[in-house]
């Protein structure tokens, strides 16, 4: 089956390697330059320096007009060819074109038309994005605001708690449990490193391949963002970046977010999981709902909103170059106005085609769904023979409800909406932002996390021995492979469906997905198969407990580092140059994260969990309960080692 593993990925890579040639080379040549950029930061050290970037729609200026109709035949070639009669241009309007006189939009249209009048074409600047800076703009003082003062005293805050919570946990050595030992820096790292596998509940030992898998898709979204924002940012060898996108490897990253919805499964798996070990000890009802949810909150909000805070205020002020304005510094205005809804994990449902942080909206779906899934659990934990039918009619009720609003609402598949201008255009297209971003978009797979959950506990309740299940045995050494090939061949599926198809498709292709990631998942942790040992390495432990800040800071790290180069997109000329870009982000975030989770995830977590489970102990729980809440360890978040 390993071997079967290894060919299946290196036919992936093969094939990812792979561009699509095209015999069309020689009339490559007659495409106007889709991006142009002077050397932003030679013109604003002028005195005179004024530098100006925006967008143009070409236009003929007579007929017949060969070069303007082979560049609308080219664009409309195939949906992953930008439109090349748009073109972008950066210009030092005071070097290029000093004769011209007016203000500095004027001028820079009118420098850009000489370029397109030998052409027979007419440039009209469009109102987005655009923008001119001189000299004196960009060497001006600019003071701190309020909000940035703001996160500036909450980081100093976070540190100076550190270094205080360090000194005296290792200089303190009294028995008393004071909050400031949970600010040790010392053992917060040992928290992160440390090997939980032989300690606490035997039976969460099990779920091991939780890390692997959430290790690996991880890496795979942050790569599949990466060649997003890309796309965004635009390339002076754009061709190059339409042949990549047409890889197998490109139509997996566009239909990425129905890999990253397995997750959603394996998340509520675990949630639901941990909640019906914890029913063994005391029992479960909606009254454990606040505290279920706190715990979450707990987990999610320091870094969410550290991160988000950042982006909003001092992340426009750690770079600079041709397209951080436009791409940057319009980012961070949208932080900034819709930070609020970060705070109440409503950021996808307040206009949600503007997109703070583009991996945000993930973390906010899950903890939406975390409601229904605790819900569900707290409900349905004393009955769990009768769940299963309950969750399996939820599952197809959820399906067909959202094949219904696919239908109405004409939505339409990743796969049939992504192509390189709606990805350009910030995915602002209805069937993302309505539905795939959304709760409802991955309550399904939710609900099959949970109805395995429960089936999976059921199961050990009646003492089944898996290992003698032989289609289990012959899941668990297929599940890996099969769920492979099935995710590449779901990415080469041809455009062009009708509107039944694309609402069928909505309804049930991230279902599907999910079902097959949480099948390989519980096949693996039910008969140990052959890749259990895989996914269960230790170091994917690591960079599992480092996912949360991982997902939330990828974006920010890959993007500060991409708009801040002088010309976007130069070395990108291939899948391999993608991958190794991604790897590249991926390991600059894991040195992010490290810290932001040492200092700030740990502790203030470990501090609200402190604090706000010592309060409902006080509060709610009988006194019988006392005993047995301390001892459910399994639902402690420092020892849920699968999570």
């Amino acid at each position: 089956m390993i071997h079967l593993l290894y060919i299946l990925f290196s036919a992936f890579v093969v094939s990812a390697l792979s561009a699509q040639e095209y015999s069309e080379n020689e009339g490559l040549q007659r495409l106007p330059q889709h991006l142009k950029l002077d050397d932003y930061h030679r013109c604003l050290s002028r005195r005179d320096g004024l530098y100006c970037y925006g967008g143009f729609e070409l236009t003929p200026t007579q007929y017949p007009n060969p070069t303007y109709d082979y560049m609308k035949g080219y664009s409309a070639k195939t949906v992953f060819h930008y439109n090349r009669t748009s073109i972008y241009r950066g210009y030092c309007v005071n070097t290029r074109c000093p004769s011209y006189t007016g203000d500095a939009s004027t001028r820079f249209k009118q420098c850009v038309n000489d370029w397109a009048r030998p052409l027979s074409l007419r440039a009209d600047l469009l109102p987005s994005p655009q923008y001119c800076r001189t000299h004196a703009e960009v060497t001006r003082p600019i003071p701190l605001d309020t909000p940035q003062r703001v996160i500036l005293y909450v980081v100093a805050a976070i540190l100076i708690l550190n270094i205080v919570g360090t000194i005296y946990d290792r200089y303190c050595h009294d028995s008393s449990s004071s909050l400031l030992r949970l600010w040790s820096v010392g053992a917060n790292w040992q928290r992160l490193v440390n090997d939980y596998t032989d300690q606490g509940e035997p039976r969460l030992n099990d779920l091991q391949p939780a890390h692997g898998l959430k290790a690996v898709v991880v890496f795979l979204g942050i790569t599949a963002h990466c060649n997003g924002a890309h796309i965004m940012l635009l390339s002076h060898s754009a061709e190059k970046l339409e042949q990549n996108v047409m890889t197998t490897f490109g139509m997996f990253s566009l239909n990425g977010t129905s890999v990253a919805t397995g997750l959603l499964s394996v998340s509520a798996f675990l949630t639901s999981y941990n909640l019906l070990l914890v029913s063994e000890k005391i029992p479960l009802s909606l009254k454990l709902l606040p505290l279920c949810l706190l715990k979450r909150i707990t987990r999610f909000t320091p870094v969410f909103l550290l991160t988000v805070g950042y982006a909003a205020t001092w992340w426009v002020r750690t770079g600079d170059g041709p397209v951080w304005s436009p791409m940057v510094g319009h980012e961070a205005d949208i932080c900034r106005k819709k930070f609020w809804t970060h705070l109440i994990y409503a950021n996808n449902l307040v206009h949600p085609e503007q997109m703070c942080v583009g991996t945000s909206w993930t973390l906010t779906v899950d903890m939406q769904l975390s409601i229904i899934v605790c819900c569900l659990t707290l409900v349905l934990a004393r009955r769990h023979r009768g769940a299963l039918p309950v969750l399996a009619a939820m599952i197809l009720v959820s399906c067909v409800i959202n094949t219904m609003l696919g239908y109405i609402y004409q939505w339409v598949p990743l796969r049939e909406a992504f192509n390189i201008e709606s990805i350009y255009g910030k995915l602002n297209f209805p069937s993302f932002y309505n539905f795939y971003i959304q709760w409802w978009g991955g309550l399904p797979a939710s609900l099959i996390g949970v109805f395995m959950a429960h089936l999976y506990y059921e199961q050990q309740v009646q003492g089944i021995n898996f290992a003698k299940q032989k289609w289990l045995v012959f899941a668990a050494n297929m599940s890996v492979p099969v769920l492979i090939a099935g995710i590449l061949l779901l990415s080469l599926v041809e455009q062009g469906f009708s509107r039944t198809t694309s609402a069928l498709f909505i309804g049930f292709e991230r279902p599907v997905v999910s079902a097959a990631m949480i099948l390989a998942f519980y096949a693996q942790i039910a008969v140990k198969g052959s890749s259990y040992n895989f996914f269960s390495w230790r170091g994917f432990q690591f960079l599992s407990r480092l996912s949360l800040p991982l997902v939330i800071n990828s974006w920010l790290v890959h993007m500060t580092i991409a708009a801040s180069r002088p010309h976007p997109g130069i070395g990108l000329y291939s899948v391999l140059d993608m991958l190794v870009d991604g790897l590249a982000t991926y390991t600059l975030t894991v040195m992010v994260s490290i810290p932001l989770t040492v200092l700030v995830e740990l502790p203030v977590r470990r501090s609200l969990d402190t604090l706000i489970f010592s309060s409902y102990i006080k509060s709610y729980a009988s006194d019988k309960d006392r005993a047995n809440i301390d001892t459910a360890s399994v639902h402690d978040s420092d020892k849920k080692k699968a999570m």
